[in-house]
């Protein structure tokens, strides 16, 4: 199962430079809204629209990073009663827009995510996410580590 390790970083363009040479990969851009539903801490439930596509996911926070759960595609003709549903078993927490921009190096997946009325953030996902990812291969220094879902974050 696939992890996620996140900072909170602005200056996408620096670090899309530094990935060029690294031999990264675009992969594509997205706009999402992804509603947040109230859970237990630790867990996280959401109810993601990504382009024009729907999705559920879960994700569990283990060791200062996240476990990226299953995605599950919701047919479009059900996702509003699925919304229903899920409102009236947990109730909405947050509901957040914003864009994406991925890219593949090696084993990791590299997300930018702006996220509105929240801020920027660098996502690195794969099986063994590391600090020394941020530090030593982008040469972010004293990178700013998020260890709470972004449901749980406001603007800076």
């Amino acid at each position: 199962m696939a992890r996620e390790l996140k900072i909170r970083f602005s200056d996408f363009k620096t670090i899309e430079e530094k990935l060029k040479p690294l031999g990264a990969d675009f992969i594509e851009e997205q706009s999402f809204i992804d509603t947040y539903f109230n859970q237990p801490p630790g867990h996280v439930l959401k109810l993601a629209k990504v382009n024009d596509t729907y999705f559920i996911q879960a994700l569990f926070a283990i060791d200062g990073t996240f476990d990226v759960g299953e995605k599950q595609r919701i047919n479009k003709e059900i996702v509003e009663e699925k919304g229903k549903e899920l409102t009236q078993e947990f109730g909405v927490k947050k509901i957040l827009k914003g864009t994406r921009k991925i890219f593949q190096l090696d084993m990791y997946k590299i997300t930018f995510n702006h996220i509105d009325d929240v801020g920027d953030f660098l996502i690195l996902t794969g099986a063994n996410p590391t600090e020394e990812f941020f530090t030593e291969r982008l040469g972010i220094k004293d990178p700013e580590y998020i260890r709470v879902s972004f449901d749980e974050l406001s603007k800076q």
